[in-house]
């Protein structure tokens, strides 16, 4: 997985425009396929999470010394335990999921709405050094960077937190807890309704966030000015989130589903 990230570190320093544009590209693609479908790819997509910490498990109990056909059988019983457990409990992760997206999102949301910046995004400088694969980084400078980078976000972060005055400081402080309190219940008593309002808002938000960034890239004047106030991408937001709640909550409905 480390080197995958190197990899694609690498990646971004030689073909950054192209990879910059393929990016928002799949994330507004992804954010789109949450928006309108993501209540009915949420359980499956939880089996197959749940299948891949069975691999990995099966895989750290089957150990480097095992042979290969012992290791492929905790490989394969790690991976259908994993599945089939993530598929029973699949109105606890759900509501795990809507905790962290309320928690997470409503504190932002009041942050934007109140015109408060958000923390400075972490810079990273990309060296040109030469190496085998033309003008990028080497993987020793990609593994830096990104430890550099991490640090920098954590800082970043905290020194955000600390200029918070203490009105704004409680307030969000109050919203994460309720947020999680309520996604956690919502998510336990309502699992394919909240499947559906997490995915809804975060693809919302992916869909927003990419078209700010194309517009102030390509230079769309209007649509920058429109997202580029807080209030009015929080608005955005809301209205697109809710939007495709009504439409995975009627379209996609079943005579039991809840």
């Amino acid at each position: 997985m480390r080197s995958l990230g190197r990899e694609w570190v690498v990646m971004l320093s030689e073909y950054g425009p192209t990879a910059q544009m393929a990016l928002a590209g799949a994330g507004l693609v992804l954010g789109a396929v949450l928006w309108l479908l993501g209540k009915k790819l949420t359980r499956p997509c939880g089996a197959a999470c749940g299948m891949l910490f069975g691999l990995a498990g099966g895989a750290a109990l089957a150990g480097p010394e095992a042979t290969d056909e012992l290791r492929l059988m905790y490989l394969v019983g790690g991976a259908l335990a994993g599945a089939l457990l993530a598929w029973i409990l699949f109105r606890i992760w759900v509501g795990i999921l809507l905790a962290i997206v309320l928690s997470t999102g409503g504190p932002a949301m009041y942050m934007a709405w109140q015109g408060k910046q958000p923390p400075p995004a972490p810079a990273v400088t990309l060296p040109q050094t030469a190496n085998s694969e033309g003008l990028g980084i080497n993987r020793q400078q990609a593994e830096e960077m990104a430890k550099a980078w991490w640090t920098d976000a954590q800082n970043s972060a905290l020194e955000w937190w600390k200029s918070l005055d203490g009105p704004e400081a409680a307030t969000a402080t109050g919203l994460a807890i309720g947020g999680a309190i309520l996604g956690l219940l919502v998510g336990l008593l309502f699992p394919y309704r909240a499947a559906a309002a997490a995915c809804a808002l975060v693809g919302s938000v992916l869909i927003v966030g990419v078209l700010a960034w194309l517009a102030q890239r390509e230079g769309f004047a209007w649509l920058t000015t429109w997202l580029g106030n807080p209030r009015q991408a929080v608005a955005a937001v809301g209205l697109i989130t809710a939007v495709g709640v009504g439409f995975q909550w009627t379209v996609w409905r079943k005579r039991a589903d809840k």
